[in-house]
């Protein structure tokens, strides 16, 4: 089988561009959210979409009751040690149907998860080749936007805290000649 490369490793302006592409992709909605289980992104679904992801979507963070029993049955353990995607039978006692998730990684570093709905067709062995090329251009992504932001935080810092410097040098002068 040839590669043909990694379909989502391409320039987009926007979380959900990339988010709205691997759904299109799968053909099922998809939700992205980072390491505390917060709300990211989020592609469209349709009508009938299961309680978890409403209520993930309204509260923008994964509900507590279903990250404890994705926690109990062991499925979080599963994903957060693997690179490969973990299925998830629908769990009815917190209202989410069938999912495939795969963390998402840095290096070592947990970054997030992307979670599949996949409650009405299995995702097939290409289907899951695709998701886990997917977390790799999410973890890009999502790398690149925290270095955006930490030179941004740095950029307000400088602006904020240089002219408090020239002051305290100023005074600092003004004090060593008595003037």
């Amino acid at each position: 089988m040839v590669s043909r490369g990694n379909p989502f490793d391409r320039r987009y302006e926007t979380l959900e561009e990339l988010v709205d592409d691997i759904s299109e992709t799968l053909h099922c909605p998809v939700t992205l959210e980072d390491a505390n289980h917060r709300l990211i992104a989020y592609s469209s679904h349709d009508p009938e979409t299961d309680e978890a992801r409403i209520a993930t979507i309204i509260s923008r963070r994964v509900p507590e009751k279903v990250i404890g029993v994705l926690w109990r049955d062991g499925y979080m353990q599963k994903i957060i040690e693997s690179d490969e995607p973990v299925r998830i039978s629908p769990i009815a006692e917190v209202g989410l149907g069938g999912r495939v998730a795969i963390g998402i990684r840095s290096q070592q570093e947990l970054l997030g998860f992307i979670w599949v709905v996949d409650d009405r067709q299995q995702l097939e062995d290409s289907d899951l080749h695709l998701l886990r090329q997917a977390a790799q251009a999410v973890g890009k992504k999502l790398i690149a936007l925290q270095q955006i932001s930490r030179r941004e935080t740095e950029g307000y810092q400088n602006f904020f805290w240089q002219p408090a410097d020239r002051a305290l040098e100023g005074r600092r002068r003004h004090s060593r000649t008595g003037s």
